[in-house]
């Protein structure tokens, strides 16, 4: 129920803070490369991103590395893309139904992912909670390894990087 909780407040702190909302948020760094995988190949059917998308002139929707021959690929390995998908797809779907563009970029899929983030995360919670029940750690422990992970997820990550693979990789 705790872990329930957590989600509906992760959900309602990220849409106050409104990330969302930015062009450059939510989908930056690093998960600009980690997503660029499922737009690429489910909206632009450009995998090999053989053309050029933008926003506008100064801001491209993907941000390929070259081949040493000069072709563009996607830098990260695409793993932290399937994580992503399901999240991906219903955003597009909210996208098409909703009237806003769906190209991969828009305010559904960015609050989809943050989702996806959170789901992701109280996820390793509940597999952290079992794995510690089933070895026999007392309530109180458990309790503290579920307390000090909300906390150190709160204040590092969730925040401001729920997209990013460390989402993922923290989830102990």
């Amino acid at each position: 129920m705790i872990i329930f909780l957590l989600l509906i407040f992760g959900v309602q702190v990220d849409m106050d803070l409104g990330l969302w909302r930015d062009r450059d948020r939510v989908i930056e760094w690093d998960v600009h490369s980690y997503y660029a995988y499922l737009p690429a190949l489910f909206i632009y059917d450009d995998i090999r991103l053989e053309h050029e998308y933008r926003f506008d002139d100064d801001y491209f929707l993907f941000w390929p590395n070259y081949t040493a021959s000069g072709k563009p690929i996607i830098k990260m390995t695409m793993g932290v893309a399937v994580f992503y998908s399901p999240f991906f797809f219903v955003g597009h779907l909210l996208a098409k139904v909703m009237g806003y563009p769906a190209d991969g970029w828009s305010p559904p899929y960015k609050i989809l992912l943050l989702i996806g983030g959170l789901c992701y995360f109280l996820i390793g919670l509940l597999a952290v909670r079992r794995i510690l029940e089933r070895t026999g750690f007392s309530d109180t422990v458990i309790a503290i390894v579920i307390v000090w992970s909300v906390a150190e997820q709160i204040c590092s990550v969730m925040q401001r990087t729920l997209g990013r693979c460390h989402m993922f990789t923290r989830s102990h």
